[in-house]
């Protein structure tokens, strides 16, 4: 058999049971099991929350699944991403039950294959928001990345930081696909604002 989520929920699941079913019998019928104390009715009490805990936890999750969103962008641009990356993380933990994860190139474990785990990133997100300038659009790095993502059919969103147009000069023309501009953010509270409206409406459509 193989030892995978559902045989480990399946185990637990019967643990808990026989720890609960241990501790109803100690007290209904006042008998002592194993040993005469209450050492062992501590334990089986213990044990059965830890491990329902477990189990609930693991419902809650399969009920509720991360959300990956990974955001492509070039190092002239890591400052911005950052940001971004920042702002909507705490948009969603604030706004949503929903739960939320934010990749990145910075996520790579040092010691890792940077194409290598790019790659596993960009497959294991749902959702990939482009920052797209004039730096990431002659990037050969950033260029071979958006080939990548658009190989795999990914659902894009673009950030557009200087001009609209910049989106048909990418590998793959996107300009149909609706974008959010910076560019015309000329304060901090333009540029939070703006990320405030693509957070919502991604919640929104997770709500939906």
């Amino acid at each position: 058999m193989n030892f995978n989520k559902n045989n480990f929920q399946i185990i637990t699941l019967l643990i808990a049971a026989l720890s609960l079913i241990v501790t109803i019998f100690s007290v209904v019928d006042n008998t002592r099991l194993f040993l005469d104390n209450e050492i062992i009715l501590a334990f089986a009490t213990a044990l059965v929350a830890s491990l329902s805990a477990t189990y609930v936890l693991s419902i809650i999750r399969r009920i509720n699944p991360k959300q990956y969103i990974y955001i492509s962008y070039t190092g002239q641009d890591k400052d911005t991403a950052l940001l971004v990356s920042q702002i909507l993380s705490e948009q969603f933990k604030r706004l949503s039950k929903y739960r939320f994860e934010i990749i990145t190139v910075d996520s790579i474990p040092f010691g890792e294959d940077m194409s290598a785990t790019m790659q596993k990133y960009i497959e294991k997100s749902d959702i990939v928001i482009v920052l797209v300038s004039e730096n990431y659009i002659t990037s050969e790095w950033c260029y071979n990345e958006f080939l990548s993502i658009a190989n795999l059919n990914k659902r894009i969103i673009p950030i557009v930081l200087n001009s609209y147009s910049d989106l048909s000069r990418l590998p793959k023309d996107i300009s149909n696909i609706k974008a959010l501009s910076l560019s015309d953010c000329t304060s901090d509270k333009d540029f939070e604002e703006q990320l405030l409206r693509l957070a919502k409406d991604l919640i929104r459509q997770r709500k939906d």
